[in-house]
């Protein structure tokens, strides 16, 4: 008899107790695992795929948005200004420019949407604005407003995925009056103090802005480039083969051909020279001085009615300056220069035999006045109440080598009641003929006297900065023009600015006979708004400028279900000059 044994059955049918059974077993385990793995992968790789076209589209979205953005900025920037220079246009010229800055900007406006050439959009952009404050000085307005911008970026193959910026800061519409060193020639009257009519010819070549609230006089074929000329005189002599006529044109050909770079402006209005520099004063004292008590006080003197005492002064309070530096009464010398530490100095003699050595350490702000350091360093105004009776550099070496008598980040100005006399050579330590974006910049100014070039100041002269007198007869020119041997030829990297056109040598019909020859450079960079500190300003006002200053910036992604349901493109032709008065 054939007994049976009971069994127990696994998947598969697989016996207890065979070693097939657990083989079996193994491979379905491996099997499914497997099969969980694959699975896993396909749908992280269906996700990844899914993030990754999410990604996209809120990149997509986030750009246009900013796109929007930017597209709002600009706006604003462009409507301002033009705007502004409407208002600058028909300004009496006193008081503010804007006299209603409250209601300058709509409180509220819009920009329409837009596609960009990706195919994402913005929609319509909103931004809300509101003046904040304002800064009315004589050579400067300043007009402060703050923004928020609130820009949404969109993908129309995902609509449903928002991308929202909010951006939201200030910005200021600034306009300053025009320095007088912006000129690289301006007379008052265009002839020399004698009434002698001075003649632009072939040999003449000027870069840079050349005004005269005269007329002008041209002969064959002068050259003005990097600036307009400009005259009040609506018409300009020309010398017609000796033959003088008067023209209302830019030219007498083929006999007279001036080229003018950027035009010849007939007629323009007339641009007043300063009549003191009062506020100059003010600045080299660190503030008020109407009367003499102030200006005491200013000067660390006790109150009097009476002018300071002759002398040489560095404000301060006795710990840290205040002011730049003033000396009352005649400086018999005024050495400028750069010691070996890089430090910018001073050295001062009076005429009353009180000497002042100032040294400036920048870089610590620390000045150092007669062994006695103080914090700070002068404002760069250098303020004589009288005659300057030398001005210049270091001497020349041996060599011939001119030193530098301005560091090259000092900006400096030195302003005299009376005559200044410039007895050495001048220059920057950084040229900007060779540094385009040198630091250093120097100015010279007299209200009640001329600027000359002294008898003893060496051949060839070199002078980097902008020399101006507005004193009625006041000129810039060379001692002994007229006689002696020839001296070269006076370098003058900068501008002149004077009420009448100085002499700096003759000429016969062998050529230069005495004095100098003149060799007027330009100084580009006071063309681009650079000017020496506290330097007199015109009457007229540059066109404004605007800065924006963004402080907070928010990005945010949104996911709106059904909104691509109700997305409309926005158009492909929007109106970029909305009306934001």
């Amino acid at each position: 008899m054939i007994s049976q044994k009971a069994s127990r059955c696994f998947p598969g049918g697989a016996v207890a107790g065979d070693p097939r059974g657990f083989l079996l077993i193994s491979l379905a385990m491996v099997l499914f695992v497997a099969a969980v793995f694959v699975s896993v992968a396909a749908t992280r790789t269906i996700q990844d795929k899914q993030s990754t076209a999410i990604r996209a589209e809120n990149v997509e979205s986030f750009y246009a948005a900013q796109a929007g953005e930017h597209a709002m900025k600009a706006a604003i920037r462009r409507d301002a200004l033009a705007r502004f220079s409407g208002f600058q246009a028909g300004w009496p010229g006193t008081g503010p420019i804007l006299s209603n800055p409250e209601s300058f900007f709509a409180d509220h406006v819009t920009l329409p949407g837009v596609q960009l050439p990706n195919s994402a959009c913005f929609e319509q952009v909103e931004a809300d604005l509101a003046f904040v404050s304002q800064e009315i000085t004589p050579i400067r307005q300043v007009y402060n407003f703050q923004y928020t911008i609130t820009s949404r970026g969109t993908n129309p193959d995902s609509a449903d995925r928002l991308m929202r910026i909010v951006s939201t800061g200030n910005f200021q519409i600034q306009v300053d009056r025009q320095s007088f060193a912006n000129y690289a020639l301006f007379t008052d009257k265009h002839t020399l103090t004698s009434g002698t009519r001075v003649w632009f010819t072939t040999n003449t070549n000027f870069s840079g802005r050349v005004h005269t609230n005269d007329r002008f006089a041209f002969a064959y074929n002068p050259t003005f480039s990097n600036g307009l000329v400009s005259s009040v005189a609506d018409d300009a002599y020309y010398y017609n083969n000796g033959n003088p006529k008067l023209l209302a044109a830019d030219h007498n050909a083929p006999k007279d051909v001036p080229v003018f770079g950027e035009g010849f402006e007939r007629g323009a209005d007339e641009i007043d020279l300063p009549p003191n520099a009062f506020d100059q004063l003010e600045a080299s004292v660190g503030g008020s001085a109407a009367d003499n008590d102030e200006l005491r006080t200013r000067l660390g003197l006790p109150p009097d009615a009476a002018p300071p005492p002759d002398g040489i002064y560095v404000p301060n309070d006795g710990a840290s300056l205040t002011g730049g530096i003033y000396v009352q009464g005649t400086a018999a010398d005024v050495l400028v220069y750069v010691d070996g530490g890089g430090n910018q100095c001073y050295n001062i003699s009076h005429s009353n035999g009180s000497t002042s050595n100032i040294v400036v350490d920048a870089a610590n702000n620390l000045t150092t006045v007669n062994s006695i350091t103080y914090t700070g360093t002068p404002n760069g105004a250098l303020y004589v109440a009288g005659d300057i009776e030398s001005l210049g550099g270091p001497s020349r070496t041996g060599e011939g080598e001119i030193p530098p008598a301005i560091e090259s980040e000092t900006a400096a100005s030195v302003f005299a009641e009376g005559d200044v006399v410039i007895t050495r050579d001048l220059a920057y330590e950084d040229n900007p003929l060779t540094t385009p974006d040198a630091e250093n910049v120097f100015g010279v100014f007299s209200p009640g006297g001329d600027i000359r070039i002294g008898a003893t100041a060496p051949d060839d002269v070199v002078i980097h900065g902008t020399l101006m007198t507005s004193a009625p007869n006041g000129v810039v020119q060379v001692d002994g023009y007229s006689s002696g041997e020839p001296r070269g030829t006076a370098t003058i990297l900068g501008g002149v600015i004077s009420s009448y056109y100085g002499a700096f040598g003759t000429f016969n019909g062998s050529g230069h006979a005495t004095g100098y020859a003149r060799n007027f450079i330009y100084d580009m960079r006071l063309n681009g708004g650079l000017a020496p500190p506290f330097f007199p300003t015109t009457s007229l006002f540059l066109p404004a400028g605007l800065g924006m200053n963004q402080v907070q910036w928010i990005s945010q992604g949104q996911y709106i279900p059904g909104y691509s349901e109700s997305f409309e493109l926005p158009s492909d032709e929007p109106d970029f000059n909305p009306d934001f008065s």
